[in-house]
């Protein structure tokens, strides 16, 4: 006889906390694979689940520091290098 298997358990919770304490209990009783779906994020639910901290945050901060420097660089060669005007007296690059 093959050895039967939950592959799936839905739950429908009110509260907040008590979705988050059933996340605990849930992760308590050893289940790792699940997830849970609210229409805002709830403190601490990541923790219950046990997740990892994601690296999107980092991932963002650098991509926007490459941007951020190819747009200024983009503007620094533009301006004093490619199509250099000297208008009035001022400077061809300044911030």
């Amino acid at each position: 006889m093959a050895k039967k298997t939950v592959s799936g358990i839905v739950g429908f919770f009110k509260d907040d906390d008590a979705l988050l304490a059933a996340a605990k209990k849930t992760y308590a009783a050893g289940y790792r694979n699940f997830d849970t779906l609210t229409p805002f994020p709830i403190h601490g639910m990541d923790a219950a689940m046990g997740l990892k901290p994601s690296f999107i945050p980092w991932f963002t901060f650098i991509s926007g520091l490459i941007g951020c420097a190819f747009g200024l660089g983009m503007q620094w060669w533009t301006h004093s290098v490619s199509w250099a005007l000297n208008i009035g007296g001022k400077p061809l690059f300044s911030l």
